[in-house]
């Protein structure tokens, strides 16, 4: 058989470091940082043992209490500002996010447009327009939400270069005063009790050197030295992350020249990252809308955690080998998931401290019925769809019932002695039940009613309620999705897990733009109506070998494209919750998609159209910013050769 550059998986699963690791055929060994996994916040999963375990998010602060801040600098010219962020869209605050939590100090150079010291995060006065507002506040709302303490130093100048007006350390320009005040700040910060953890720096700037060759050709010379006096002399820190922007769509005659200078300091430093503005929504030919104000907050902080990448989490749920887990961003409404005193018990006592063998301490509840309809009630709210999940054990008793209430009420109950569905009614749309160790069950229910409570009762194996006896049951989770996700842990308030991304794998020397097969053994999460697409690409949407999930129901669709055009796109029946074994093979006359052993097309694809330049495989479609692949991925592995018919139909059995 031809060599494949990447084989994951198959019990083959690695990690060192944070980073996902992969075996190069070649030699057999792992190579290191294979793929990069990103998420803002900390994730659970479980392991080979069956217990569930949490991973953390990237750390890079010291943080040890609440009153250390988390001090970022946010620098540069209007799309730092905010130009034209009119405050009548700046974005509704979230549960448990709070802006008067977060500290900003702001000032727009050479105005009268600036916070008295610290204030709390909100819109801010512009000049003669009103009040605007920048990426700082979707950008610091997702640091609260991955567990920073943020405080945001803005100081900001539409129209200014780094040649003329920021100048090199030094030279009296607006960085050297932008230093002075950001160390009087800290000071103030520091006299108020604080300890301070400079932590970053986000400069978005570059459009006004880009109008004169000459700064153009000095500028990235000019910010290295920036980048160089501001960790040497006011963090303290050489290894300082920085993300660095700017607007690419700029009709400046240099842009070209700016983004370049930023991709070559962000190639020369692993803690130097660029975050990209293209296809952010604009008011003008440069200034960006609210809409894309928020987005570009959100853009930034992913940048950030780009430097530095989250622990991926090898799953072994329902199988032995393990797979890489990967889930979209998802919220426990529940804020009080592991004390059931916190809920409201009926006919019920409750006792804490009970052995639990899913995390291997004393965190499980032991519900005694005292009476028929012995029950513990949650008013919480949500609308749509939503999915409640418990974990739960027979004890004397062997049966559980849990519903939250809503227009149609929907509920189940389960057996515990066997984890079967037993009996269901309302407005329910599914359910599911997970297998775990010494007799535990992750059991749950989805339904499309406006959630008013949850509620979980003891019942017996056939479903009745009791008035005696007792079972065990730990971690409620309501989220406001069709299935249910990893379990997410709280404890006074609603906590959300980010969304997860995998890619940028290979270079070009990996790959064979000519031939070769893209395979994996896959599962989706559910068919929930969302694109979700792996494969190997030139870094665009141009040039590409894909295989994607589509909002179609049971479908897996083989996409390739050549200098920009589908060449091939086909979809396919597959029962997509399960796990499949899929390859697609791409040659000049003798493409083709097999599945579980089967050929799909009794006849080879004619086309003799080849993508270029093939040189990342990624868990998303090319630079694609959304249809990330979130599900199970228990192999992948890329092949420069395009393998024989036999030879597919032994891979993929």
């Amino acid at each position: 058989m031809g060599k494949g550059i990447v084989k994951l998986g198959e019990g083959q699963w690695a990690t060192k470091e944070g980073k996902l690791l992969a075996a190069k055929e070649t030699n057999g060994r792992f190579k290191n940082a294979e793929f990069t996994v990103t998420r803002g916040s900390d994730a659970t999963y479980t392991d080979k043992n069956g217990l569930i375990k949490r991973v953390s998010a990237p750390r890079n602060r010291a943080t040890t209490s609440s009153n250390t801040l988390d001090l970022f600098v946010l620098a540069g010219q209007s799309n730092a500002m905010g130009w034209l962020g009119n405050a009548s869209g700046y974005p509704p605050q979230e549960p448990n996010l709070l802006d008067s939590s977060i500290k900003l100090n702001y000032e727009q150079i050479g105005t009268t447009s600036k916070s008295d010291g610290w204030q709390t995060l909100g819109p801010q006065q512009r000049q003669n327009y009103g009040e605007i507002f920048g990426p700082e506040v979707t950008f610091s709302r997702l640091l609260k939400k991955g567990g920073y303490n943020p405080a945001i130093f803005k100081y900001t100048e539409g129209s200014t270069s780094l040649a003329d007006d920021w100048k090199a350390p030094g030279q009296s320009g607006h960085y050297d005063t932008m230093v002075t005040k950001f160390n009087s700040a800290v000071l103030d910060l520091q006299n108020q009790g604080y300890v301070v953890n400079i932590a970053g720096f986000i400069w978005i700037q570059g459009e006004q050197d880009a109008t004169d060759s000459t700064d153009a050709g000095n500028y990235q010379s000019n910010l290295n030295a920036i980048i160089s006096d501001f960790r040497t002399n006011v963090a303290s820190n050489s290894t300082l992350q920085f993300v660095l922007g700017v607007d690419e769509g700029n009709p400046a005659s240099n842009i070209n020249t700016i983004v370049t200078a930023q991709n070559n300091i962000a190639n020369g430093d692993a803690n130097i990252v660029r975050s990209s503005m293209v296809g952010l929504e604009k008011a003008d030919s440069t200034h960006l809308t609210p809409a894309g104000i928020i987005d570009h907050g959100k853009r930034i902080y992913d940048s950030m955690f780009d430097l530095a990448s989250a622990e991926p989490r090898i799953d072994f749920t329902d199988n032995t080998d393990g797979h890489l887990l990967l889930e979209p961003e998802s919220t426990n409404l529940i804020p009080y998931s592991e004390d059931f005193e916190q809920w409201t018990s009926s006919n019920l006592t409750l006792t804490s401290g009970q052995s639990s063998a899913i995390t291997s301490s004393n965190d499980a509840w032991l519900f005694t019925a005292t009476d028929t309809l012995a029950n513990v009630t949650l008013s919480v709210s949500s609308s749509g769809a939503n999915t409640l999940s418990v974990f739960a054990k027979a004890g004397t008793q062997d049966g559980i019932f849990i519903r939250f209430s809503g227009s149609s009420n929907p509920r189940a109950a389960f057996n515990l002695s066997n984890g079967t569905l037993i009996g269901s009614g309302g407005g329910l749309t599914s359910s599911n039940v997970e297998a775990f160790n010494d007799g535990w069950y992750r059991i749950s229910i989805t339904g499309t009613d406006n959630v008013t409570d949850a509620r979980i009762y003891v019942a017996d194996s056939t479903g009745n309620f009791v008035s005696s006896g007792n079972i065990y049951v730990q971690n409620a989770q309501l989220e406001a999705l069709s299935h249910p996700t990893s379990y997410i842990p709280t404890n006074g308030g609603q906590v959300t897990r980010d969304g997860e991304t995998c890619r940028d794998a290979g270079e070009a020397a990996d790959f064979n733009s000519e031939e070769g097969v893209l395979y994996a053994e896959i599962a989706a999460l559910a068919n929930d109506g969302t694109y979700r697409i792996f494969g190997i690409s030139d870094g665009t949407q141009s040039n590409e070998v894909n295989l994607y999930y589509r909002v179609d129901d049971n479908i897996i669709t083989a996409k390739l494209r050549a200098g920009g055009s589908s060449v091939i796109f086909e979809n396919f029946n597959i029962t997509a919750t399960n796990f499949s074994k899929v390859a697609f093979r791409y040659k000049s006359g003798e493409s083709n998609v097999f599945i579980d052993g089967v050929k799909q097309k009794a006849s080879d694809y004619t086309t003799t159209s080849m993508p270029v330049g093939l040189n990342s495989l990624q868990f998303r479609e090319g630079n694609s910013s959304s249809g990330f692949f979130y599900g199970k991925c228990k192999a992948i592995r890329v092949y420069k050769e395009a393998l024989s018919d036999s030879e597919l139909t032994t891979l993929t059995s």
